[in-house]
């Protein structure tokens, strides 16, 4: 059986891949997050919530192991790296992990095919491909484009990109998803892949961006929003696709935004810087216009419902509710916090935050908050309770 290797295998992106390929494959991992490590020792499990992805996890675990060193990486057939690119507070892209990382794997390496995941600076792929040119080593970049709480389901159902820029690294690439019986996007140039990747997020991105927009319009004319947006997307085929809105957090869609702002030159993508003023400005506009409702804001102990970044998940990775909280923990009396699916020590239970609560804000609409019952001010701009947004 062909082994895999996967780099960062015990995070979001690597173990979710993992546990779909080791049905085919031997899958190693390696990763330096101790605390994942012992977890996986120990109970063969995640760190983080998945649906699906422990009992897979189980299911296989003959065929997943964890890598004792770095040098086990020779004797496997593919090297899956989930180490990607990033952008920093000044818009300038981060390479340098990452070029530190292959430059390890040029001396390393021989023969094996390596498969970047993770968001690729358009253009890095043929830059880290020149370091092994000595070699028979073949690069690919083939994105994962899933999202938490369905990413064991989408691993194994959405079509996969898979981009080379020669057709002995495209077949090869190929070949590792060919058991998974995907439909295969192919692309002879790595470029065109990592602008696939950065697209997909950055259109999603502008997607909430103009819904949220919309919303803060309608607020500030004193209309009910969803009054608008059912008239408006019922029975309409045009507008059927536009996003409800919300706390558009995550820990893909803005930053591949703003890495293709990057690449193309910075302002000139006005579209997604725009997208973020909006989409991070959310939580500020929430704050405003609670404090035109609701008077002695000051004196109010307020409970925001859900830290992580979208319902069903326990991925906290540039959610909003953490924005919302640091604005609220310098303008009010106290701030509480909850969530079903994230671990704080510093959070409290649903029901303890309704009781010490004078006012609550649905920030992240977990199905487990459907049906609570209080007599307090509820914020819920999702509408997600049906009894308005109350702002």
């Amino acid at each position: 059986m062909r082994k895999v290797f996967i780099i960062g295998g015990l995070g979001h992106i690597g173990l979710t891949l993992a546990a779909v390929l080791s049905k085919h494959y031997k899958v190693v991992l390696f990763d330096i997050n101790d605390r994942a490590i012992d977890e996986f020792k120990i109970n063969h499990k995640a760190t983080f919530y998945e649906p699906g992805l422990n009992e897979l996890l189980l299911k296989n675990a003959k065929n997943i192991e964890i890598a004792h060193k770095f040098e086990e990486i020779k004797d496997c057939n593919y090297v899956i790296a989930t180490v990607g690119t990033y952008t920093d507070a000044y818009l300038n892209p981060v390479l340098k992990h990452v070029f530190y990382l292959f430059k390890q794997l040029s001396t390393i390496l021989t023969n094996q095919t390596v498969i970047l995941r993770s968001t690729m600076y358009p253009g890095m792929t043929k830059k880290l491909e020149k370091l092994f040119k000595n070699s028979n080593v073949k690069l690919a970049f083939c994105p994962e484009r899933v999202q938490s709480g369905n990413m064991v389901k989408e691993l194994q159902t959405l079509p996969q990109i898979i981009s080379a820029n020669s057709d002995k690294a495209l077949q090869s690439a190929s070949d590792l998803f060919a058991p998974l019986k995907l439909k295969q996007k192919l692309l002879k140039d790595t470029t065109a892949g990592e602008l696939a990747k950065l697209m997909t997020n950055a259109y999603r991105y502008v997607e909430f961006s103009i819904a949220n927009q919309f919303f803060e319009m309608a607020l500030d004319a004193n209309c009910n929003f969803y009054e608008i947006f059912d008239v408006i997307t019922d029975g309409y085929p045009r507008l059927e696709n536009l996003p409800r809105p919300g706390f558009s957090g995550g820990s893909c869609i803005r930053k591949d935004t703003m890495q293709l702002a990057a690449w193309y030159n910075g302002p000139t993508f006005s579209l997604g810087h725009n997208a973020s003023v909006i989409n991070e400005g959310v939580p500020l506009f929430v704050f405003r216009k609670m404090r035109k409702k609701y008077k002695n804001l000051d004196k109010k102990v307020i409970g925001i419902l859900g830290m992580a970044f979208k319902p069903g998940c326990d991925d906290t990775r540039d959610s909003l509710s953490y924005r919302l909280k640091h604005i609220l923990e310098n303008e009010v009396k106290e701030v509480l916090c909850t969530d079903p699916y994230v671990k704080s020590i510093q959070f409290i239970s649903i029901d303890e935050l309704l009781e010490k609560s004078d006012i609550i804000i649905l920030a992240t609409p977990h199905e487990q908050y459907k049906n609570i019952e209080t007599d307090k001010p509820v914020v819920d701009i999702w509408n997600f309770l049906g009894k308005g947004i109350g702002i």
